[in-house]
């Protein structure tokens, strides 16, 4: 019987709790106790509302691909969207202050090798914050940018080691770009335009 099995393995009853039969030889053993399923993470959306005064964009993005678009919307709309589902430790943090719209990979910026996963982000910017900007400021390691036309009083950064970078018409007071092996297509009208790259 099950409680002369319990007394057997040592007379603790809370042995007796995920037990099986073995059938081939009849003995009773102790099964494995299931682990919960973690939940994985497929994305999210993050909404600015109309009025949200944005004037500079600060973007970190590690791999991937990083699109910002300029719509006729009202709301300012940040989405990413994973390759493949994922941990919620590799969700993006999106942040808003003194008027800088701060977006990041993930909020624990050693949460990424060895099974880094490639993300799509993609930043839907108001008209009427795309043409009044004062500064972008892009970095990415391996992540591409793909930029629409933006209107900049100040910078335009770009920093990569790999990610490449390709933009609509910009018009800013000047460009500083920088990359280790990235390709760098740059449009529009800039006072001055600083950077290298060490291909």
């Amino acid at each position: 019987c099950l409680s002369a099995a319990g007394f057997a393995m040592g007379g603790r009853f809370s042995d007796l709790r995920n037990l099986r039969l073995d059938p081939a030889t009849g003995a009773w053993e102790q099964a494995e106790t299931p682990t919960p399923t973690e939940a994985l993470y497929t994305g999210s959306d993050y909404i600015l509302p109309e009025g949200t005064e944005i004037t500079a964009l600060d973007i970190d993005w590690i791999s991937g691909e990083v699109e910002i678009l300029v719509t006729s919307d009202s709301d300012i709309l940040v989405r990413e969207q994973p390759d493949r589902e994922t941990s919620y430790s590799y969700a993006m943090v999106v942040t808003e202050q003194d008027g800088v719209l701060k977006v990041r990979y993930t909020e624990d910026a050693f949460l990424t090798l060895p099974d880094l996963p490639a993300k799509k982000l993609t930043v839907h910017l108001p008209r009427a914050v795309a043409e009044h900007l004062t500064e972008v400021q892009l970095n990415s390691v391996s992540a591409d940018f793909d930029v629409a036309a933006l209107t900049v009083k100040n910078t335009l950064i770009f920093d990569s080691v790999s990610g490449d970078l390709e933009t609509d018409p910009i018009t800013a007071d000047s460009a500083k770009l920088n990359t280790v092996s990235g390709k760098i297509d740059l449009d529009g009208s800039f006072r001055q335009v600083t950077g290298g790259s060490t291909i």
